[in-house]
């Protein structure tokens, strides 16, 4: 556990994020090209970039996801180890998943399509009751602080648990394979400090493929 100094010390590294290394998200919706399903169905995806940031603390990580009802969005975090955790790639993925769906689970059933078999393996052990979260997660969060996202993502699972399904995507799928594009973008935007209006219009017009695609099945 660090001491105060070092608590001090990550404070300050994580205030000193430069903009484009910040949380940002652009979320959005294409539902003219694409059709309501029940279940709605999410695709969701989290990725990590390859080189660390804040002095050596913390790695930037994305997410993505889209709807069978032609909803989408895409984010870029900070991880910070201390509170993230030591497995940056299911903190992302899950994040794609709370960002999809939100308090969604508490009004209607939904399917998660995620490529992470650990994710599969949590969600559904949550859905069983269990509030475990990933290795060394904290969420920053302490005693008598809101929850932190992961921990709010579990408990809407719990309080609805029959409204969740995960299942793993399939080798091949095109529409995975868009939202891993997506996730992409949000890594690119953060480490080439793209403009968020540039993102936002690329994030739009891979909806549009991907919202299309999807009808045609």
């Amino acid at each position: 556990m660090p001491n105060p100094a070092e608590n001090r010390r990550l404070a300050a590294l994580e205030f000193a994020l430069p903009r484009h290394h910040r949380d940002d998200y652009i979320k959005g919706l294409r539902s003219y090209q694409a059709e309501y399903t029940t279940p709605l169905i999410f695709y969701t995806r989290g990725s990590v970039a390859p080189h660390p940031i804040a002095d050596g603390q913390a790695i930037l990580t994305s997410w993505a996801y889209i709807s069978s009802d032609g909803r989408y969005g895409i984010g870029k975090t900070p991880h910070f180890n201390h509170k993230g955790g030591t497995d940056p790639a299911l903190v992302a993925h899950l994040r794609a998943i709370w960002h999809a769906t939100g308090k969604l689970i508490q009004n209607e059933p939904i399917i998660i399509i995620t490529p992470s078999s650990d994710v599969v393996d949590l969600i559904w052990d949550w859905a069983k009751g269990f509030a475990s979260m990933p290795p060394g997660y904290t969420g920053g969060g302490t005693e008598g602080q809101r929850l932190a996202t992961l921990e709010k993502l579990n408990l809407e699972i719990r309080l609805k648990p029959d409204n969740i399904a995960v299942q793993l995507a399939g080798h091949n799928d095109p529409i995975s394979a868009g939202v891993e594009e997506l996730s992409t973008l949000g890594l690119t935007w953060g480490r080439k400090n793209l403009d968020k209006q540039t993102v936002t219009a690329a994030a739009a017009a891979k909806a549009d493929v991907l919202t299309a695609h999807w009808r045609r099945r």
